[in-house]
């Protein structure tokens, strides 16, 4: 949702993320930040980083970094060759959030203008509470079903009317 997905074929295919990984990597940056840090209790120890906390999340930092790069640089190569443009002509579709990002990075006024950093800072805050958020809901709506079965049962229900049995279920719906 955030960079789209509705471009040129064979440039997507070079800069795809696979998903399964970002999710893993996003999980267990989200894992860390909640994980006490005895260096955070004392902080002489934080030099040594007994635990390895700084040293997983600086590793993991550095490879979601460099997917914002992937995908920030190959939409920018798209935009400077107008292919974007045309893509979101052809299929009428609206702008996504990169390409919102990339307007305002090429904003002369210093009110709106964003650098690059902040590009990627604003990409990976909406990434990080946006995952992390959606799938503790999930788990706690989940939760309070099986704690109250008559709700469980109208959900069931709803979700057979609207969406049907053995169907996926659509953004749409």
């Amino acid at each position: 949702m955030l960079w789209g997905g509705g471009t040129v074929e064979e440039e997507e295919e070079k800069s795809r993320i696979d998903a399964l990984e970002f999710r893993k990597v996003i999980v267990e940056l989200n894992n860390l930040a909640g994980t006490p840090n005895v260096s955070d209790f004392f902080p002489v120890l934080r030099c040594f980083d007994i635990q390895g906390i700084e040293r997983q999340a600086t590793a993991h930092s550095a490879w979601l970094d460099r997917k914002i790069d992937l995908v920030f640089d190959h939409r920018k190569k798209l935009k400077d060759k107008d292919l974007l443009l045309q893509t979101c002509q052809s299929k009428k579709k609206r702008k996504d959030f990169v390409q919102i990002l990339l307007e305002l990075m090429e904003q002369k006024d210093g009110e709106t203008q964003i650098t690059r950093t902040q590009f990627k800072a604003l990409f990976m805050d909406i990434i990080m509470g946006g995952t992390d958020a959606t799938s503790t809901a999930l788990e706690w709506v989940m939760t309070e079903m099986m704690q109250h079965p008559e709700i469980m049962k109208r959900v069931q229900a709803e979700l057979d009317q609207v969406v049907g049995t053995n169907n996926t279920v659509e953004e749409s719906q």
